[in-house]
């Protein structure tokens, strides 16, 4: 589980960050000859979404997560 302060922090945001990482995966991606990036957002992340979508990419898919809570079993 990611937590907030995994998330960008507010004094990076909009300094070109992203653009500059999304451009060096697809360099990359470019010179292995590679013909897809896999992204993964929440689709409730409408600020990424809008961004990844200015940057040419696109919806191709969802996936549904399902959670679970796990807990120790129980030793009698």
């Amino acid at each position: 589980m990611r937590s907030r302060k995994d998330l960008p922090r507010p004094k990076v945001l909009g300094k070109g960050l992203g653009h500059q990482l999304i451009n060096f995966a697809v360099s990359r991606a470019e010179q292995q000859n590679k013909q897809y990036l896999w992204l993964g957002v929440w689709e409730d992340n409408q600020p990424a979404l809008k961004f990844y979508n200015k940057m040419g990419f696109s919806n191709s898919a969802s996936t549904a997560l399902i959670w679970a809570e796990i807990s120790k079993p129980t030793i009698y």
